[in-house]
Formats: structure tokens, C-alpha cells, sequence
């Protein structure tokens, strides 16, 4: 699944290894719309059936807005909240102006997944005294794959990757068509991740375009996807779209690429939370350039897992891009070394437990 339902199955387990740990977990058997129905009685069945309990954790922004909406009724128990970015900088006025402001007064605690977040909920009114950062981790059992797990047809000898969802605050089309067309011919583009091959729906044609870019944003959708098409159109062979693809290849092209590219961009009312993507690379040893930007700061230490790179600045990315391809300014062991030291699921699960008993 995507990083914020990573990072809720590996928090949940990390707690489950200190105390007890009741869930309440949407799947993908029911609608959302049925969840939030029955989420009230839900959430008062599991504190009657396990009167114990003594925090509550809401994965999310949008849950805990739902719970204030709602009325949910936790008992007086300590509720804490994650908020990964994007739930925070939701461009809907009614959101920003009203709703997240009193959401947020419901919360014990607010626990943010970086730095960046942090701000972001510091410009809308949330005190320090409040608020906790605390970073993601990353899967560590990937160390352990064996070097050429999966054969795969797309790395050779130059190769860039891009990895996850085309959206526009991950910038691949800009970086596909401002800084590519400065790199080298023998130089290979591959992105990994879903492409949407459908444009806009018709009745979309007709709405604002502010309005689209929300539901883009709410459902999460591959909203980059038409431009990257129609880019590689102009490179069928040394631009790559290679969609989703397995676990195994995933880990295998990233082992076999050059080099891994994060050129995220400014986009208002969307942000970078964190980068767990930065970090899955960076923990195989390889060289992970990204933006400057937001939660890339917090899993990019500049010069010890990759470097960090002025965002818009093609000609920054591409002359950077030329000298790491003809030198390695760090080794794969160290870059490996300096991630699975300092970011971990129980690294996070214990910092989460110390806000837990804090409370």
C-alpha cells in the first residue's frame, strides 16, 4: 500500500509488542461511506467491550476530522493523531478555515511525520505544547534480498529512476520535460508506479479546474499521468513508463539503476510529507537525489544518504546528475549504514510509545 497505510500497519505492530493494541481498521470489503457510518458505535462497542483502554490513535487528519464531525466519544481517554502533510494543507476552505482548528482541539496530541508537517500546523494555530515529530521508518528485511533478485528488462548501463504515484507535487513531468532534455543521449528515464491512461471524466470537463485538482488531491489519484505520456512520446526509447510492477522487480530495478530521483515541486495546497519511497532506496546503498522540499529534508541527510537539490533548478539537476554518473560521491555501504542506523519501524514505535506514556 501507500506510505501512510505503511506506516499504520508497522506502528500498530511496533505498539503491539509492548501493550495490548485494539484496532479499528477499515478493508476493502466495505465502502468508506458504510465505515464512517458505523464508526460511533464502533469505537463505543470496542471501549465497552475493553474498558481498559486508556489512549486512542487516529491515523490520520481525516479520521480525526471525522471523529470531531461525528462526535465520537472516546470516554475521556488520551486521543492522539499522525498527520502526514497533505491531510494538514487540504486546499478546502471550509476545512482550513473552520474545521481544522476545532478538529484539533479534540486531540491530546499531535504526532507529525516531519519537520515540515510540523510547520504546517504551526501556521494554523497548533501550539508546540501540543505538538511531537516523530519519522517515519523504513522495511529493513530489504537489506536482505539477495543482489539480483529478479531479472528485469528495463536497467542498463545510465539509468535514472523515478518511483510512485504521478502526481504533480512529485514533479516527474517537470523533471521529464525541463531536465532531462539536458542529459546525455545514452542517459535512460524509468518511472515505476501507476499511470492512469484515462483522461479527465467528462463531467470533469465541465467543473473548475480548482474543483478537480481537489478531488485529484482527496482520492489521491494519478492526476500527473497525461503529461508524462505525452512526454515519452517524444522519447519512445530513452523515456521509460514502466506502471506498477512487482515487489521483487521494484527492488530489483532500484538495485540495478544509476541513480534515484526524487524532483518534487512546490504545489500550493499539496505538500511532501515524508519520503519513505528516499528512504527504501537509500537503504539498498543507493545514490538518492531530491528536491529541498517539505519532508524530504527529514529522510535526506544531505552527504549521508543523498543529496538535496534546489527545487526548479534544472540546470542544477542536470549538471549534478552528470558529475554523480561519472563519480560515486558516496559508498552504498555508508549510505546503507547511515539509514538502517537512524531510520527504523521500532525506532518509530518506541518514540510513539514515549508519547503514549507521557500522556
Amino acid at each position: 500500500m501507500g506510505g501512510m497505510e505503511t506506516q499504520s500497519f508497522h506502528l500498530i505492530e511496533e505498539i503491539g509488542r509492548k501493550t495490548k493494541v485494539h484496532t479499528i481498521i477499515h478493508s476493502a470489503s466495505e465502502s468508506k461511506f458504510r465505515f464512517f457510518q458505523k464508526l460511533r458505535s464502533r469505537v463505543r462497542e470496542k471501549i465497552k467491550q475493553n474498558p481498559g483502554i486508556t489512549h486512542v490513535h487516529l491515523n490520520d487528519a481525516l479520521l480525526a476530522t471525522m471523529c470531531y464531525l461525528l462526535a465520537v466519544d472516546f470516554g475521556g481517554r488520551k486521543v492522539l493523531a499522525t498527520f502526514h502533510g497533505l491531510d494538514v494543507v487540504f486546499p478546502l476552505g471550509i476545512y482550513q478555515n473552520k474545521i481544522f482548528k476545532r478538529m484539533t482541539c479534540i486531540l491530546d496530541r499531535v504526532i507529525c511525520v516531519s519537520n515540515a508537517t510540523a510547520e504546517e500546523c504551526r501556521k494554523r494555530s497548533v501550539e508546540d505544547a501540543k505538538l511531537a515529530v516523530i519519522l517515519n521508518g523504513v522495511d529493513q528485511s530489504i537489506i536482505s534480498l539477495p543482489e539480483n533478485s529478479h531479472n528485469n528488462e528495463y536497467t542498463k548501463d545510465k539509468q535514472i529512476l523515478m518511483l510512485g504515484r504521478p502526481v504533480r507535487r512529485k514533479g516527474f513531468s517537470w523533471f521529464a520535460e525541463h531536465v532531462f532534455p539536458l542529459l546525455n543521449e545514452e542517459i535512460t528515464l524509468i518511472h515505476i508506479g501507476f499511470i492512469d491512461e484515462k483522461s479527465s471524466k467528462w463531467v470533469e470537463k465541465w467543473m473548475p479546474k480548482k474543483w478537480v485538482d481537489n478531488l485529484d488531491l482527496f482520492f489521491g489519484r494519478s492526476s500527473d499521468s497525461q503529461s508524462l505520456i505525452q512526454i515519452q512520446k517524444k522519447y519512445p526509447i530513452r523515456m521509460i513508463l514502466a506502471g506498477k510492477v512487482s515487489d521483487s522487480e521494484r527492488n530489483s530495478i532500484i538495485r540495478n539503476v544509476s541513480m534515484i530521483v526524487m524532483p518534487n515541486i512546490p504545489v500550493v495546497g499539496d505538500m511532501e510529507g515524508f519520503g519513505l519511497v528516499a528512504l527504501e532506496a537509500a537503504l539498498q546503498g543507493k545514490l538518492v537525489l531530491v528536491s529541498d522540499l517539505e519532508g524530504l529534508k527529514d529522510a535526506i541527510v544531505d552527504g549521508k544518504n543523498g543529496f538535496r537539490l534546489p527545487p526548479l533548478d534544472a540546470h542544477r539537476w542536470a549538471e549534478t546528475i552528470h558529475r554523480y554518473l561519472k563519480e560515486d560521491p558516496l559508498e552504498s555501504a555508508d549510505i546503507r549504514n547511515f539509514t538502517l542506523h537512524n531510520f527504523s519501524w521500532e525506532k518509530m514505535g518506541n518514540s510513539y510509545y514515549k508519547e503514549f506514556k507521557q500522556l
